[in-house]
């Protein structure tokens, strides 16, 4: 079963319109996961109580990660991609759980040597 690590963009796409959402079809073809900081980005999108009760269900249909110290020491290895640690951190569980990266702007990954999901042939290139 695939492993896919969603960007904070395709978990706000599926609370604005959850019907016709790419992360609703990956949820029934593999397992999802996000990170603990598209958490925190998806906490600074709500406005009200009715988007955060909408927001803490969809988190409670994910497994959320953690960013343990260690991933620290593997950064440098992106920082030619990226110039914020988010972003490196970001690609850390994905390089070492051998997930496939889930964003609306997969040219920024490209170049990473991970796996990136293609919507437009729903397949994933690296």
């Amino acid at each position: 079963m695939e492993e896919y690590l969603i960007e904070t963009d395709v978990l706000a796409d599926y609370l604005s319109n959850p019907e016709h959402s790419l992360l609703q079809t990956l949820m029934l073809s593999g397992t999802c996961y996000t990170t603990v900081f598209s958490v925190s980005e998806l906490y600074e999108m709500v406005s009200d109580t009715v988007q955060e009760d909408a927001m803490k269900d969809l988190l409670n249909a994910l497994h959320i990660l953690g960013i343990p110290s260690r991933y620290g020491l593997h950064t440098k290895k992106y920082e030619k991609y990226f110039d914020n640690v988010r972003d490196r951190l970001f690609c850390i569980p994905a390089e070492l759980n051998k997930m496939t990266i889930v964003t609306g702007n997969p040219d920024k990954y490209r170049g990473t040597g991970l796996k990136i999901f293609n919507q437009s042939s729903e397949g994933t290139e690296e």
